[in-house]
């Protein structure tokens, strides 16, 4: 068989083979492209201007408030504007439940973890927030009780402990770095964190914090009001959500709510350093009268500026020192204070100070507070 006649051959067989060929590439085609809609569907993120974040860790007697709390949330699944993520731990041994609330469903699984109290936990929470939801702005919300300075969020099982203010920070941080941008607000809605140690925590993780001075009631009653408002408003700043959650809350939920620019930290913590070295530290500080004073658990706050009144001053550069302090703080760093319906007789200025000796301080030596004030020789008590 000569050259030419070799050639004709093959391209007459090659050619019985074309059709096939096609077929198979197109089928092929077809399976590719099922399987990239069906990852890009389950990696698709549900998209909103706000996404609110709820991290509540009631293993405790606050369980029974649960239901509530995730009934008045669950409008978020109809609004626009507005997701809702949630994490709940509940007084069981069931793992905990991981919840959202957009675009017009509502999503319940459950996952096997148990300590609600440990960073990791609090982690992943945030990293498959950030895996499945964009948003423009956000805000974060911690629910449960205070403890002691450093706690907040109390889980009895499988151990009876709390969630640390430093692993809140960690886990925080990490998101925060991922976003590229800070949270426009974290709400501690959890009795008595109004006090600069705790608050300084979260002062370089959101723009505001809002937090109340004095007791917090249960399950509270703004979240359906406040969904709505806030996705009829979405260009809002944390500090008017702030106002928005104390305006539509029950008035008998709290007494006194305060909302911090953590913006003006910086320089509320030079006055409080210059203040300090003029008291020069010295251990024998006396009160003209008692000081304001909140008690929860085993902790006394003096309120902020009580406290710095009552102390008595030795000097004019002292007094000058400190009333420059008390200017910081009352017409800089409180954005607002929301004063409920019903509190009557509002006790405090909207900020407490622990009322710890220098061995106490010690013990919380690992807050940012007492690092970066420089008072830790200090004995406030």
């Amino acid at each position: 068989m000569g050259l030419i006649e070799r050639h004709r051959r093959n391209t007459i067989e090659g050619s019985d083979q074309i059709p096939q060929f096609q077929k198979f590439v197109l089928l092929l085609c077809l399976l590719l492209l099922s399987f990239s809609n069906e990852l890009h569907a389950k990696t698709e993120k549900d998209s909103s201007e706000w996404l609110l974040i709820y991290y509540i860790p009631y293993d405790n007697n606050l369980s029974e408030y649960a239901d509530s709390i995730i009934n008045q949330l669950e409008g978020a699944k109809n609004l626009k504007n507005v997701n809702v993520v949630i994490q709940l731990d509940q007084s069981d041994s069931l793992g905990m439940q991981r919840i959202s609330f957009a675009s017009g469903r509502a999503m319940n699984q459950r996952i096997s973890l148990e300590e609600s109290y440990d960073k990791s936990t609090l982690m992943d929470f945030l990293s498959w927030t950030n895996d499945n939801f964009s948003f423009n702005k956000c805000a974060l919300f911690f629910l449960d009780h205070g403890g002691r300075p450093d706690e907040i969020g109390q889980d009895l099982y499988p151990d009876s402990t709390f969630l640390k203010t430093t692993s809140i920070r960690k886990s925080v941080q990490a998101f925060n770095q991922k976003n590229k941008d800070l949270i426009d607000l974290i709400y501690l809605q959890v009795c008595t964190k109004a006090s600069i140690e705790t608050l300084y925590e979260f002062h370089d993780l959101c723009e505001f914090t809002l937090a109340s001075q004095d007791v917090l009631g249960a399950p509270n009653f703004y979240y359906e009001k406040t969904l709505q408002e806030l996705n009829q408003s979405p260009d809002i700043k944390g500090n008017q959500l702030a106002s928005f959650i104390a305006k539509n809350d029950a008035p008998e939920m709290f007494a006194t709510l305060t909302c911090i620019n953590n913006s003006a930290f910086d320089a509320v913590k030079l006055a409080f350093r210059k203040y300090s070295a003029e008291v020069h530290l010295r251990t024998d500080l006396a009160f003209n009268a008692m000081p304001t004073y909140f008690d929860y658990g085993s902790d006394r706050y003096w309120d902020l500026n009580a406290f710095l009144n009552e102390v008595n001053s030795k000097s004019t550069r002292e007094m000058a020192a400190r009333d420059s302090l008390i200017e910081q703080i009352n017409d800089h760093l409180i954005d607002h204070i929301y004063i409920s319906e019903k509190a009557s007789n509002v006790k405090g200025s909207g900020i407490s100070i622990a009322a710890l000796s220098k061995a106490r301080i010690y013990h919380f030596r690992k807050m940012q507070f007492y690092r970066d004030f420089k008072i830790k020789k200090l004995n406030l008590n």
